[in-house]
């Protein structure tokens, strides 16, 4: 019964050579650990019947027919009460059942807080006496004071005036008179040199159709030199135009 992580178990008479698990003869009631307080639901008169023809409850069991006051109840019948003294000193056992449990508990408690108290006393003693060690003392460190450094003063260097460089003077040039009359001759060129008489005959072009048998010679022009070898000399004396 229930589900994972809720658990909730059934009461039943079983053959006590079945398995936990296995066939039963007759479920007896519930048992829910889940709630606080517990809750246990019980047929109680099939309970007592099984109790009294011999059935023997498992120790949960037992445990939860004290809770519930069902082993008490057998017991003043097994007594001889009359049944109703049996029913009032039963309801007066459930009307003080919450009382026994809180003084269980509170017993509970105590006995543990007891235990850890003798178990850390024990340590205590077991453990040497440890001298309290100082807290090492930080000392502040003196900062050491940054000197402020004075850089050079860089004075700025006039620059030296240029001084004006004077042009040098231009000396005149004196050309060379040239006397035209002790002028040297001048060189007769390639052009000069051609001789008028032994000149090639031009020749004929297209345009022309004159046949070079009857072209006339070239005449020598006046950059010529005259082949007669008379020198420049000569040219020079002669009067200018």
């Amino acid at each position: 019964m229930g589900k994972r992580h809720y658990p909730i178990y059934k009461i039943v008479a079983a053959d006590s050579r079945s398995p936990r698990d296995g066939r039963f003869i007759e479920s007896l009631g519930t048992y829910n650990p889940n709630l606080d307080p517990i809750e246990v639901k019980l047929k109680e008169d099939r309970v007592m019947y099984w109790l009294n023809v011999g059935a023997q409850p498992t120790d949960t069991v037992r445990s939860l027919l004290k809770y519930e006051g069902v082993t008490y109840k057998l017991h003043l019948q097994k007594k001889g009460v009359e049944e109703d003294g049996v029913v009032a000193k039963v309801t007066e056992f459930l009307e003080a059942r919450p009382g026994k449990i809180q003084k269980a508990r509170d017993k509970k408690l105590r006995r543990k807080l007891s235990k850890n108290a003798k178990a850390g006393e024990t340590e205590a003693a077991a453990a040497p006496a440890a001298e309290p060690t100082p807290a090492p003392v930080v000392k502040p460190t003196p900062v050491p004071a940054v000197e402020p450094t004075l850089e050079p003063i860089v004075e700025p260097t006039p620059a030296p005036a240029a001084e004006p460089t004077p042009a040098p003077a231009a000396e005149p040039t004196l050309e060379p008179m040239v006397d035209p009359t002790t002028a040297p001759a001048a060189e007769p060129t390639l052009e000069s040199m051609v001789d008028p008489i032994t000149a090639p005959a031009a020749e004929p072009t297209v345009e022309s159709m004159v046949e070079p048998t009857t072209a006339p010679a070239a005449e020598p022009t006046a950059a010529s030199a005259p082949s007669t070898g008379e020198t420049a000399a000569e040219d020079s004396t002669s009067p200018k135009a």
